[in-house]
């Protein structure tokens, strides 16, 4: 059983750890890509116009849902402004609220610098590994994944729920970093920090680095001009997008225009393989266990949902989210044991 002295000194060595691995992935970045230090810091400046205003609206749901709990586990006899307090006083007392602070610091830091590595650093590379995993796809399933869900479940009433739910991925990644660090569990925060760590840094960035691809959507454009397996999936996707603007495709558009440009773009860079959506997705599911079974069951739908949705849009082939989701499951499992030692 750890103890309060024991939890505040085990956060403070891993979270000083898992941030200075990032400061030091930051640096890498910063140096090996062409990008200026004032650029650097416009598009962190550009990142915390967003995140700060998504950070207050995740923490005060999260803090409006535990008043809600506490009322009707109390009767609303409680008092909420006592709750908060009370929460507040909880955090300095233990730690000075560094508990708090370094996983949020970390994704600060994190986000931004994955975006320079994958819009400068991973397009320099190509996209050498899309004709194997196209033909691992089409061996599995004698056809192309994204049209056989198609002709399964595809409409425009599917497409759109896919399309908006499959976008809606940037609300986790940030909720699951702030219920952590709110969290009283401190091996809890920081096995979920370091599968989250290694989503972006071993996941979305070296993996991706020695297995580059561009994914089913950019295929033709940036692979093979003349290769038309694809051809039938992107003419559903745009036949719906006639009838109802399809985000998938806009920001597709969004993503192939920034690659040729010099400047930075928010959420710049292509990569499919392996997947960060899956390997988070699949994380949150995992982190949700640890709180409640039918939440961990719910979200691991929605990591099911991730994984299938990124197929049926065009994003990733079949096994970008199956490599995802085994390497965040087998590490995730591995730093259980190392806590059982």
């Amino acid at each position: 059983m750890i103890n309060r002295f024991q939890s505040s000194s085990l956060d403070f060595k891993a979270g000083s750890f898992l941030f200075s691995l990032v400061l030091l992935y930051a640096t890498i970045v910063f140096f090996i890509s062409p990008v200026t230090f004032p650029e650097y810091l416009a598009l962190i400046g550009a990142y915390g116009k967003t995140l700060p205003v998504a950070f207050i609206a995740i923490f005060l749901i999260t803090q409006i849902a535990g008043i809600v709990t506490l009322g009707i586990k109390t009767k609303f006899k409680a008092s909420p402004f006592a709750f908060c307090f009370n929460k507040l006083k909880e955090k300095w007392q233990q730690d000075r609220f560094f508990s708090f602070i370094w996983p949020i610091s970390t994704l600060i830091i994190l986000i931004p610098s994955f975006n320079v590595f994958k819009q400068t650093i991973l397009s320099e590379r190509g996209f050498t590994t899309d004709p194997f995993l196209a033909k691992l796809d089409f061996y599995i399933f004698q056809n192309d994944p994204g049209l056989l869900l198609h002709s399964l479940i595809g409409s425009l009433t599917t497409t759109l729920i896919i399309d908006n739910l499959y976008h809606a991925w940037f609300l986790p990644m940030i909720l699951g970093v702030i219920l952590v660090s709110i969290c009283s569990s401190t091996t809890l925060r920081i096995r979920y920090m370091s599968c989250y760590i290694f989503s972006w840094i071993v996941i979305g960035s070296i993996l991706a680095w020695l297995f580059p691809s561009a994914g089913p959507c950019f295929y033709i454009d940036f692979v093979n001009p003349n290769y038309e397996n694809y051809t039938k999936l992107m003419s559903q996707l745009y036949n719906h997008h006639q009838q109802t603007p399809i985000s998938a495709l806009i920001y597709q558009q969004y993503l192939s225009e920034a690659f040729n440009t010099e400047s930075l773009a928010i959420g710049g860079g292509i990569s499919a393989m392996p997947s960060v959506h899956v390997a988070l997705a699949t994380l949150f599911a995992l982190g949700s266990f640890s709180i409640n079974k039918w939440l961990g069951y719910a979200m691991s739908l929605y990591a099911l949902f991730i994984w299938l949705g990124s197929v049926y849009l065009g994003w990733h082939y079949f096994v970008d989210g199956l490599i995802s989701l085994v390497l965040i499951m087998f590490f995730w499992k591995w730093l259980l044991v190392l806590e059982k030692k």
